[in-house]
């Protein structure tokens, strides 16, 4: 797990034909994360096969956006996931993760679930995509 020093390793991933349909919004083409990562508090993640952006989304709380390509599932993925936890808990003042998951996405929403992850609630964005189911995991459930 290392900090991302460019954008270049999470494009690769997110326009990976496996990953880019799950992104949305298609019809812009690839996507090029390079601006989000230059936002103010946006911390940027990678490990072998994964990356992770956390957007701040109020006070110590990021909303984790987590892309993997193909040959990384099941239990990787969630050794991948608890190391980010382990990074980000350990490295940073964060109190609170906040994952947006897509409603239809069952791998997701089993993945955060079995992270133990809790359940805030569902969400209809205003835009033309499935609802989230919103998880939260906070700085003092990771350490029970």
């Amino acid at each position: 797990m290392r900090r991302a020093e460019s954008a270049a390793p999470i494009n690769a991933i997110a326009n990976h034909p496996s990953v880019r349909r799950y992104i949305g919004f298609l019809e812009l083409g690839n996507v090029d994360f390079a601006p989000v990562i230059a936002g103010p508090g946006v911390l940027a993640l990678i490990s072998e096969g994964g990356a992770a952006i956390f957007v701040p989304c109020g006070d110590d709380s990021l909303e984790a956006h987590v892309m993997f390509l193909p040959h990384v599932r099941g239990a990787q993925v969630e050794r991948v996931c608890r190391a980010m936890f382990d990074w980000l808990f350990a490295n940073t003042p964060c109190r609170e993760v906040i994952g947006p998951c897509p409603i239809r996405n069952r791998a997701v929403v089993a993945l955060a679930t079995r992270l133990g992850m809790k359940r805030r609630g569902i969400v209809s964005p205003p835009v033309p995509m499935s609802p989230f189911v919103l998880f939260s995991m906070t700085r003092a459930d990771w350490k029970r």
